[in-house]
């Protein structure tokens, strides 16, 4: 299972994030898998981050992954 995660620090609405995310144990342990630069329109800065399962999988190439396995993209917008 691939569980995706999506925060913006900026809310065009005004109105805060919802509060009923529930972020998975220990997800501030999780390991650095890549970082990336995508330019043209993304144009943005990118981490993939992944627990053990999911560090594992990716050493192995086990995919797709294996229950358990989460791995979660932090992006932020390049400006030079």
């Amino acid at each position: 299972m691939v569980i995706s995660f999506g925060w913006s620090t900026h809310h065009v609405s005004g109105q805060a994030a919802p509060a009923a995310i529930e972020l998975p144990a220990h997800y501030r342990d999780w390991k650095l898998i890549s970082v990336a630069h995508e330019a043209g329109k993304l144009n943005d800065l990118r981490a993939i981050l992944g627990n053990d399962q999911a560090v594992e999988a990716f050493r192995r190439k086990d995919l797709p992954f294996p229950d358990g396995a989460i791995i979660a993209r932090l992006a932020w917008t390049y400006t030079p």
